[in-house]
């Protein structure tokens, strides 16, 4: 399956692999699980800003999936119910295609094209400063990769019991997962009263400013969860002395894919000075990323200050 999907070789200069590997039963909504997925495979690629500051600038995702070929169609079909959608003109890629551009929340764009070929479901999904034209032009080498289902279909997977089900809600809609209840971990937040949690945490975070005047926002995250937590991703909000927003963003952790029970860095840069004057504090929050590239945010928010 590692050569149904994109390779560094396919990418321009300055991308880099985050991630591959065979996907996971827990990686996968129970909508796919009820139309039959049998296995995928995926490859995470990234491009950070040049300089010393490693901020990642882009991902692209590259995902396959097996399903039976009566089936398959009614990924298309489902809708996405975490976020605002725009369909976009059919790249005409392989026997039925699509593409749609995703808004969540918070204001993050992702674009995903999805083709099926040879009756193997495919799909890309850029998020951050994503160049679209570059993004169809892997969408068809995607598609020319030696894409075919196995014949026979390896059998379903053994679902979970709903005891141990992993971040699969039973009355989840379509293209949604959801996470469990946990607490958080690190000392320094102050937490968000919430049913609901992606169980990843902030271990720690703080602020400072560089030589340039610009400000830095460092910090730890730990995955809590029994399973790898993949795409994960820091939204930041920067406020003044009064609490107005001052600007806001996103980064990734490094690495974005976090095995269970491990931690990863990361760091973002504010670095308008006029914009670093104003804040005075800060909001963080965590997140990960669904089987269809839903975001899955953690409720906890944790608080900083800038002196």
């Amino acid at each position: 399956m590692s050569k149904m999907v994109l390779d560094l070789n396919d990418f321009p200069k300055g991308w880099e692999l985050a991630g591959r590997g065979e996907r996971a039963l827990s990686d996968v909504s129970a909508s796919a699980l009820d139309w039959g997925w049998r296995t995928g495979y995926y490859a995470v690629f990234q491009t950070r800003a040049p300089g010393d500051i490693p901020i990642v600038l882009a991902t692209i995702s590259n995902y396959i999936s097996f399903y039976p070929k009566e089936n398959i169609s009614k990924v298309f079909d489902a809708p996405q119910t975490t976020a605002t959608t725009e369909r976009l003109s059919d790249p005409a890629i392989g026997e039925r295609s699509q593409a749609t551009k995703l808004t969540d929340s918070l204001g993050g764009v992702t674009y995903e094209i999805e083709f099926i070929k040879n009756g193997v479901y495919s799909a890309l999904r850029g998020l951050g400063n994503i160049d679209y034209e570059l993004l169809k032009d892997l969408a068809r080498k995607a598609s020319n990769k030696p894409l075919f289902l196995p014949d026979p279909l390896p059998p379903p997977p053994t679902r979970p019991s709903p005891a141990s089900s992993a971040g699969v809600s039973p009355g989840a809609t379509p293209r949604e997962v959801i996470g469990t209840p946990t607490s958080a971990t690190s000392p320094s937040p102050t937490p968000t009263a919430t049913p609901l949690d992606c169980k990843l945490s902030m271990v720690s975070h703080k602020a400072q400013k560089n030589k340039y005047g610009w400000l830095e926002l460092i910090g730890e995250v730990q995955n809590n969860n029994p399973v790898q937590a993949k795409s994960v991703q820091i939204y930041i909000t920067y406020r003044d002395a009064v609490g107005s927003l001052v600007d806001s963003g996103s980064t990734y952790a490094d690495p974005s894919d976090i095995l269970p029970t491990d931690r990863a860095p990361f760091k973002t840069t504010l670095s308008d000075t006029a914009k670093v004057t104003q804040v005075k504090a800060y909001e963080l929050r965590v997140g990960m990323r669904s089987e269809n590239f839903d975001t899955i945010r953690c409720l906890e928010i944790y608080k900083g200050t800038v002196g």
